[in-house]
């Protein structure tokens, strides 16, 4: 049920109903994508407010990393880190879903999934009673080189987005 009103009653008018369909495989790709963000997100945000030294071992040697618009390299992620003002942020949002594709040259018959995980939270920084509101967007990427359902950061985008809560 979504909002209290069942899924099958709440399909959207102008898309038929077989078109709406779900196949075991689409609910278990959805289910595997919102477990995964959901121990990425807990992990993420629990090293973040207490041990930032071990953060770079959630990014990959070439991640993308954008912190309030300043591009930070992967090598230069640990000195990144270490350099932020203590602070205790917390989660109040997340959404996420799988981003399927097929890598190139393969056969085509399987396709690897990242995840793409948004999380809307504040921060408190210490010795500030103000709060700040941010935006945290992630690609989760598999790691090929690693068992299945391995990830690291591939993306990441912070943004602070308000100063007043």
């Amino acid at each position: 049920e979504y909002m209290g009103t069942s899924l099958e009653r709440r399909r959207h008018p102008r898309v038929p109903s077989s078109r709406m369909a779900t196949t075991p495989v689409v609910v278990a790709l959805v289910d595997f994508t919102v477990r995964g963000s959901e121990i990425f997100v807990k992990n993420y945000y629990d090293v973040l407010n207490g041990a930032k030294s071990e953060l770079p071992s959630f990014y990959g040697e070439n991640s993308m990393v954008v912190w309030n618009g300043m591009r930070v390299e992967a090598p230069q992620l640990e000195v990144f880190f270490s350099k932020l003002p203590p602070a205790k942020f917390k989660t109040r949002l997340v959404d996420c879903q799988p981003v399927t594709y097929v890598k190139p040259g393969s056969d085509g018959q399987s396709a690897l999934c990242n995840i793409l995980v948004n999380v809307i939270g504040t921060t408190e920084y210490f010795g500030s009673q103000q709060m700040t509101s941010f935006m945290q967007t992630f690609v989760l990427a598999q790691d090929e080189s690693k068992p299945c359902s391995s990830f690291y950061i591939a993306s990441d985008c912070f943004r602070e987005i308000s100063r007043d809560v």
